[in-house]
């Protein structure tokens, strides 16, 4: 996978996904919107950079490929879980696409459903040919929101090893 780090510093994610259409609206145009629900949290900054790096992929399809005229980003502050939800009318996932879990080569699906593994989080995509496509990533509050303590969740547990 490329650009798995790009140090991204904003907290607010509604604007850092408003900036990234932005970046990419010379290629494509449309209607694009971000609602926020709940009371703002911030996130782990692991969890903030894949989440940034999930919304990257899913807007940039969405401009790029789906030919859609309409994407939507919900933004859920929880307190049981974080989710974000991104919604485009476009032309859908193809079928053969999505039972292979992506195209050959390309690591747009590969790579979110990796990233939303990273962050131990619950990813799913739904698509039909002509009805656009929806993608759900929810992460839950323990593991998604930045605490005082700031848990080294992300490193693997090591067992201890004993010589008999």
């Amino acid at each position: 996978m490329s650009d798995l780090r790009t140090g991204s510093t904003n907290d607010d994610l509604s604007q850092a996904f408003i900036d990234s259409a932005a970046r990419m609206s010379n290629a494509a145009s449309g209607a694009f919107r971000v609602i926020v629900e709940g009371k703002h949290r911030p996130l782990h900054p692991i969890v903030q950079e894949e989440v940034v790096r999930i919304g990257d992929e899913a807007i940039a399809n969405a401009l790029l490929h789906s030919k859609a005229e309409t994407i939507e980003v919900s933004i859920t502050y929880h307190a049981r879980e974080f989710r974000v939800h991104f919604r485009d009318n476009g032309v859908g996932v193809p079928v053969g696409v999505m039972e292979s879990g992506g195209r050959q080569r390309h690591f747009g699906m590969a790579g979110m459903r990796e990233r939303a593994d990273k962050i131990r989080s619950s990813f799913h995509i739904a698509s039909r040919p002509g009805g656009g496509t929806e993608i759900t990533l929810i992460v839950p509050a323990a593991l998604a929101y930045a605490t005082s303590t700031q848990r080294r969740w992300w490193f693997p547990r090591r067992k201890a090893h004993s010589k008999v």
